[in-house]
């Protein structure tokens, strides 16, 4: 009957569980209905903890947890034996180096993961930018981590985020992409080599009549804030001859925008509509300032 807090269903990637997540904007709270046994009933993952935030998924027999427990400011990443009220068996994820794949601190955060057979995938933020890691396990009923990579890509500054993957058992995901020069595209990744830049495949991009990428250049930088604590994200796209004369020491017209509130990112991303400014010999400027969530729930 509390107000505060809204209730949702959903079902695991894997097709095992039935999850009921109670949450507000502090506070979380998640049941799960094994679908593999006829007679089970509504268990709790674990029990309401005031300000502790969860998400749960499942893969192989263990609970992978997205969590603010132990007042972190951003989010950690951590796994347990998929039984009820688990919180005691929470331990932090590591990689095969025996390092903490996310902390909860200021540099790396995630917002969530999505557990495929073989591979988990994360997605998140560092340096102001989204990104996305892979999970690779020492094998299909293991939870044993064999490999941590983070997605690379050509461009300074861009917005990616997964796809629609629809399968549990896929051997590779489907990632979309853009940047301030690239329009939006739906690229292919082996999960088996997901570094490896020459065997992605873009399966779809936006149509631009028109366009011409080659004739635009983007960069990101930093810039310290008035009050001296922070480095500000900038980024930065105009036409190549414009970008020259900029470099040049020539003063060009620029266009500055810049919105930070709530949480909400202003991605390095491709806007049609920013053409007319830039077919104008004007620099169109982003300063991801803070407010934002660009680099991190605390910015």
């Amino acid at each position: 009957d509390d107000e505060l807090y809204w209730v949702g269903l959903s079902k695991s990637f894997d097709d095992k569980f039935i999850f009921v997540s109670s949450r507000s904007k502090e506070t979380s709270e998640v049941h799960f209905l094994d679908l593999t046994n006829p007679n089970a009933t509504l268990q709790c993952v674990a029990k309401r903890r005031d300000k502790v935030l969860y998400s749960v998924r499942h893969r192989a027999g263990s609970w992978y947890i997205t969590t603010n427990v132990g007042g972190t400011p951003n989010m950690r990443l951590m796994s347990s034996e998929a039984v009820a009220d688990s919180e005691a068996l929470w331990t932090d994820m590591k990689d095969h180096d025996g390092n903490v794949m996310f902390d909860g601190g200021y540099e790396r955060s995630i917002s969530g993961v999505t557990s495929f057979e073989s591979h988990s995938v994360a997605t998140g933020r560092e340096g102001g930018l989204p990104q996305i890691w892979v999970i690779a396990y020492k094998g299909a009923e293991s939870s044993e981590v064999k490999d941590f990579v983070q997605l690379t890509f050509a461009e300074d500054a861009f917005d990616v985020g997964l796809g629609s993957n629809l399968e549990c058992t896929a051997d590779e995901i489907v990632i979309a992409y853009d940047s301030l020069v690239t329009p939006l595209s739906s690229i292919s990744i082996p999960l088996a080599s997901p570094t490896d830049l020459s065997v992605r495949t873009t399966l779809k991009e936006q149509e631009v009549p028109g366009y011409d990428k080659l004739q635009y250049v983007s960069e990101r930088t930093t810039v310290t804030s008035r009050d001296g604590s922070a480095e500000i994200p900038v980024s930065i796209v105009a036409r190549k001859e414009v970008m020259e004369k900029l470099k040049a020491g020539e003063t060009v017209p620029t266009h500055l925008y810049g919105y930070g509130s709530y949480g909400s990112c202003m991605e390095a991303s491709f806007r049609t509509t920013r053409r007319t400014l830039l077919d104008r010999e004007m620099v169109y400027v982003i300063a991801h300032v803070r407010g934002g969530g660009e680099m991190g729930r605390q910015w």
